[in-house]
């Protein structure tokens, strides 16, 4: 495995997470296998056993949409914590009631209908949780635990040991899933609370119906999502036409008792389980596309063949295939919505997606019931089996193109085609703004950066307020470090990233951080001694290994980590020292051009050069450093380009910037020596990233030769050594991709 590839750990948060969902799904399972066993001592009627079983889905047809908003609105955790709560309360008075033989059918599905209600809470807040606390590219690892210890509670512990406290007494497997839920509420209450941040879209809570139209408006307007909530609500009702009356042909039709029963589902369980271990591999070989249409195509397949199974054994086999390409299915489409849909909204169209998918399980369950009276125990999953083959045949050409051409979340969208370029669209005073972004973020370049180009057909404007794209806003602090007193901005909610730079400070990032705002947590610096962070000694120097323990300590401050680091030039230099340093608190660097010319063959004439650069500057000639300077670089200047844009009159903090980077920062950086065994050994995924426009650059030699010495093969972005300057847009396109594992 390359070093790309390695996984960071998950963080404790998301451990107890997986506990709760473990034991709660335990005693879930335990009363889902104690239900229909009770129903059919009660009824033989297929149409009144369906009846329970539609009453527990019910909920996600009639509470979903608001239940989304809720979610929206307040801490995931608490919603969670709150409704496992509220579920044990009422599975124990199932436990009472059915002691004293005093349940009916009609008693139970009203039970059941309150039980769905509180899952549809829980089930939404829980994969909008998922976000608050792993990282992205860690989610298709992190859903494939939780639907894994799921599947273990829910269907391999849970089933048998309801079904044979059952035959033991009707009121134990009741008893037991009370107390299942109420430890689950217990350690859902230990989960971090993640109040809604200033900058986020959370802020002015829109009435409730403008907060569920906002939902329904985004899935209908996001083609891919669209198309699965339909292919979902197609399959959830062919399962419950299917499912409802399971209980019927296993204990009726193939005569197996209690016992029996509940083996059958726990050996339903294995297929579910190697779903949920194998999912991220089956995608990374496959694809996302591949496997969710295999999981379609299998699923018609194994509901027509539960429809002809000759006896317990085969139909045990086909309902571990069925739970296999189920358990797939649910995990890509899962990591698809955390992936695709910003944080603020995923509540609201989590909710809107369900019911569309969830809302049809009901009128499936009622179906099957119907069918089962009618045709015989063994007609709904053959029906099943068909609508699932021709709802395939249609959906799959509109999947495959959704698939392919798969379009950024509608306002990523307005924010990235505002925020960046359109050269002929451009008004001079919008073209004068960006010369002054870009002379702001390269200056100081690190080593090996490339200028600003003169004859560039894009432009850029800097300050966030002033792009007509709706951006989130940044809160801005400051932090007191060591010798420093740091200045920071925070900016969106979601995941964390950080983007840092040495010496571009938190300006030269503003537009990329807009955009990632959306669904991140952003986290924007001036480095010590840059701009708006001071220093307690002005002379001191500013070593890599210095920058990473200030971010170290601001991660900690803020309690961002482990984190997503991006940096650029002499910032990708800190972000691999704090990787050496303080794996924990990133799990993800993408080291963008660092000038580590140490790794290079000719350093004994990159020092000198350096040095040469050094004291060229501070003997009084900028004009002299800054030539020498791009010749090292390799980068070639329009003439005159350098005394116009480092000559004359400027401005006093950006002369003030210059000179401290070069003689208190240049030099350090370019001769900081990675430890590679450390790099290598760490749990941190490594990024090597060259812009497309550096061929030939130093600072291109110089990533090349850290990711040789790393194993990986380096990543391109747009542009240049300050394609995020440059085009905001493209950059953050390209980001998203990268942290996604592309």
């Amino acid at each position: 495995m390359t070093r790309s590839d390695a996984e960071p750990r998950l963080p404790g948060a998301y451990w107890r997470l997986w506990w709760a969902t473990g034991v709660g799904t335990a005693g879930d399972g335990a009363f889902a296998a104690a239900v229909p066993l009770l129903a059919v001592t009660l009824t033989r009627d297929p149409r009144l056993v369906a009846m329970v079983s539609a009453a527990t889905y019910l909920p996600w047809l009639l509470l979903s949409l608001p239940a989304g908003a809720l979610v929206d609105r307040y801490d995931h955790a608490t919603l969670m914590w709150r409704s496992q709560a509220v579920q044990a309360v009422l599975v124990g008075c199932v436990a009472v009631l059915a002691a004293f033989g005093h349940v009916g059918v009609p008693l139970l599905a009203v039970l059941a209908f309150g039980l769905g209600a509180c899952a549809v809470v829980s089930g939404n807040a829980a994969h909008a949780i998922l976000p608050d606390l792993v990282a992205r590219p860690r989610l298709h690892g992190a859903n494939g635990h939780q639907q894994a210890v799921a599947t273990i509670g829910q269907q391999f512990l849970g089933p048998p040991a309801g079904s044979m406290l059952f035959g033991l007494a009707v009121a134990l497997p009741f008893g037991m899933s009370a107390a299942m839920s109420a430890v689950s509420a217990a350690l859902l209450a230990t989960l971090p609370r993640h109040r809604h941040t200033p900058g986020s879209l959370r802020v002015g809570r829109p009435p409730m119906r403008a907060a569920i139209a906002d939902g329904l408006r985004s899935l209908v307007r996001h083609r891919l999502l669209r198309t699965l909530a339909v292919l979902l609500g197609v399959n959830t009702f062919c399962g419950q036409l299917g499912n409802a009356t399971l209980v019927l042909l296993a204990t009726g039709a193939l005569h197996l008792d209690a016992r029996g029963y509940g083996l059958l589902l726990a050996g339903a369980a294995v297929g579910s389980l190697l779903g949920a271990l194998v999912n991220a591999r089956v995608v990374r070989r496959f694809g996302a596309q591949a496997a969710l249409l295999a999981a379609l195509a299998a699923n018609a397949v194994v509901f027509a063949g539960i429809g002809l199974s000759p006896n317990a054994i085969m139909l045990g086999l086909l309902l571990a295939a069925g739970g296999f390409v189920t358990t797939l299915w649910n995990i890509v489409t899962v990591t698809l919505r955390q992936q695709i849909v910003p944080s603020p909204l995923l509540g609201r169209v989590n909710s809107v997606y369900k019911t569309v998918g969830w809302g049809l399980m009901p009128l499936g369950a009622l179906a099957g019931g119907l069918v089962a009276h009618a045709f015989g125990l063994r007609a709904p999953y053959l029906v099943a089996g068909v609508l699932r083959g021709v709802a395939l045949l249609v959906a799959t050409p509109v999947l495959i193109r959704a698939m392919r051409e798969r379009e950024p979340w509608p306002g990523e969208r307005i924010d990235g085609e505002a925020a960046c370029i359109g050269g002929e669209a451009a008004s001079t005073a919008g073209e004068e703004m960006v010369k002054k972004s870009r002379r702001k973020a390269m200056s100081p370049p690190r080593e090996g950066s490339p200028s600003p180009r003169p004859d560039s057909d894009r432009t850029h404007q800097e300050d966030p307020v002033t792009t007509p794209a709706p951006t989130v806003p940044a809160t801005a602090r400051t932090f007191e470090v060591p010798g420093a007193r740091l200045h920071y901005e925070v900016r969106g909610h979601g995941p964390a990233v950080v983007l840092v730079g040495a010496p571009m400070g938190a300006d030269a990032f503003a537009p990329l951080a807009g955009l990632l705002a959306a669904d991140h947590t952003v986290l924007t610096t001036d480095p010590r001694g840059i701009n708006r962070s001071p220093l307690q000694d002005p002379e001191q120097d500013s070593t890599p290994q210095l920058r990473a323990d200030d971010l170290s300590r601001l991660l900690a401050h803020l309690d961002l980590g482990p984190a997503v680091v991006l940096g650029s030039s002499g910032g990708a230099v800190t972000a691999l020292a704090l990787a050496q340093a303080d794996p924990d608190r990133v799990h993800t660097v993408i080291a963008h051009e660092p000038p580590l010319v140490e790794l290079l063959e000719d350093r004994d004439k990159l020092r000198a050069g350096t040095e040469d650069q050094i004291a060229t500057y501070l003997a009084g000639d900028v004009i002299g450093a800054w030539t020498k300077f791009m010749a090292q670089a390799n980068i070639v200047m329009p003439e005159g380009a350098i005394e116009a844009m480092f000559g004359g009159e400027r401005d006093p903090r950006q002369v003030a910037d210059e000179r401290r980077w070069f003689a208190h920062e240049l030099l350090a950086t370019t001769r900081w020596q990675p430890d590679l065994d450390a790099l290598r050994a760490v749990g941190t995924r490594i990024v090597v990233g060259i812009g497309e426009d550096s061929a030939e650059q130093l600072c291109d030699r110089a990533s090349r030769a850290l990711a040789g010495e790393l194993g990986v093969e380096p990543t391109l972005f747009p542009g240049g050594h300050i394609g995020f300057v440059d085009d905001p847009g493209r950059f953050a396109t390209r980001l998203r991709a990268v942290l996604l594992g592309g």
